[in-house]
């Protein structure tokens, strides 16, 4: 994603749509960037792999957040106070429009960096 091209090397891919660019893990969407958005997603696979992957979109685009593990449970950590919400909880359960057709997503602002609760 970072070079602005599709591309696939192992497990991971990435392609553009009209309105939006993909990240895919072993064939899941994980990922959506639009212009003023970062859409992010587990797709059920709560692994170490996914996590690195999703912790490098929220580093790359600046987000003061990370997705840490604490006894078998996924947090989204803000990574300034420290405070911790259960990765459960951050899911947009709403349409998003423009994307595909998934629906839950953890949704982060691009223009102004922050986390969209759902």
């Amino acid at each position: 994603m970072q070079q602005g091209k599709e591309m696939k090397k192992a497990n991971t891919a990435v392609e553009y749509g009209s309105t939006a660019m993909y990240a895919y893990l072993h064939e899941n969407l994980i990922a959506a960037v639009t212009p003023e958005r970062l859409y992010l997603r587990s797709a059920g696979w709560e692994t170490n792999t996914t996590k690195e992957r999703l912790n490098g979109l929220l580093e790359w685009y600046g987000l003061p957040y990370a997705i840490v593990q604490r006894d078998f449970v996924w947090y989204l950590m803000n990574t300034k106070t420290g405070k911790l919400t259960p990765w459960g909880e951050c899911y947009s359960h709403g349409a998003i429009q423009d994307l595909k057709t998934y629906k839950r997503f953890v949704g982060f602002g691009l223009l102004t960096p922050k986390f969209i609760k759902p």
